[in-house]
């Protein structure tokens, strides 16, 4: 598509960035003695700097960066070790709500990190009946993990 070409968005709804870890991560501790130790993050690929995350998020982004793209690796890997996995917790939210894997919160008063999911089309076409299906499919399914995974915390 030309990137001239005149699109329409239509917002299907928030997703949740998250930073997950293991049940009984060493993050929830807080035996770090005044320290942030640097654990591996996993994440399905590149981001922006740092700099560019709210100030909580940074010690957890120092570490070494492993991108992942396979989120069943993934959440294996992070079930299994130290590793901090960037991801949305609707990706993980079988592993959620079998508590094994947990999302590091946001401090009191901050705002949890989220994205904006759209669905773009041409502007001078119509939807199909199909992808007009598909997108209150999309819709309802975010709702219903935002609804699963808010029970769960």
């Amino acid at each position: 598509m030309p990137p001239s070409a005149p699109v329409k968005g239509v917002f299907l709804g928030w997703f949740p960035m998250s930073l997950l870890v293991r049940a009984g991560h060493p993050v929830f501790n807080n035996t770090d003695d005044g320290e942030q130790r640097r654990y591996p993050l996993l994440t399905p690929g590149q981001f922006k700097s740092i700099e560019s995350w709210p100030r909580y998020c940074r010690p957890y982004l120092s570490g070494p960066v492993h991108i992942i793209e396979d989120y069943g690796v993934a959440a294996r890997l992070t079930e299994s070790t130290d590793a901090i996995w960037l991801c949305s917790t609707f990706a993980a939210s079988p592993e959620i709500r079998a508590a094994r894997l947990a999302e590091i919160p946001a401090p009191n008063g901050q705002k949890a990190l989220r994205f904006r999911m759209m669905l773009y089309s041409l502007d001078r076409r119509s939807l199909s009946p199909a992808a007009l299906m598909l997108r209150g499919m999309f819709q309802d399914r975010i709702r219903a993990l935002g609804h699963e995974l808010s029970d769960v915390g």
